[in-house]
């Protein structure tokens, strides 16, 4: 019941956050906090690459949600479960990302980017266009991520 409680309770921080970037045109990250927390979520997506089980967990918060592929999983969930195959696949393929809108409201960090992936993975071409939504919060001088939401569809 706990982790449905926190699981929902940072689904709608997410919410809020993303509500919060309103319609007008985003931005990359823009001071030092915003480029701070980017480069959370750059040294995640990094330890993914270089296929660091061990760092990447190091970025998520202990309560971390991770929503992908439609599931909603806790960090020790993830942890045994999709990461193993998301460090394979960015192992496998090239994945161009660019920050849209990062932005901080005191210790509430959060980080919207899109994505081009393109490659090979388990004998099957990938070409995908991605959505990702990060909410992080404050640890000391740095950040640690809270909700990663990734989605990602095939260009039309």
């Amino acid at each position: 019941m706990h982790l449905i409680f926190e699981s929902r309770r940072l689904v709608v921080a997410a919410v809020l956050c993303a509500a919060a970037l309103g319609s007008g045109p985003v931005s990359a990250a823009e001071g030092p906090d915003a480029a701070s927390a980017a480069a959370t979520v750059q040294s995640f997506h990094d330890a993914l690459k270089a296929g660091d089980a061990v760092a990447a967990m190091a970025w998520l918060a202990p309560g971390a949600t991770v929503l992908e592929q439609g599931s909603l999983e806790s960090r020790s969930a993830y942890g045994s479960h999709h990461l193993a195959a998301d460090i394979r696949f960015a192992r496998a393929v090239s994945t161009e990302r660019k920050v849209t809108h990062a932005e901080v409201a005191g210790d509430l960090a959060w980080l919207v980017a899109s994505s081009v992936t393109q490659g090979m993975f388990e004998g099957r071409a990938v070409n995908l266009r991605g959505a990702e939504m990060v909410v992080m919060t404050r640890n000391g001088p740095g950040w640690l991520i809270q909700a990663i939401h990734w989605s990602s569809r095939t260009p039309r």
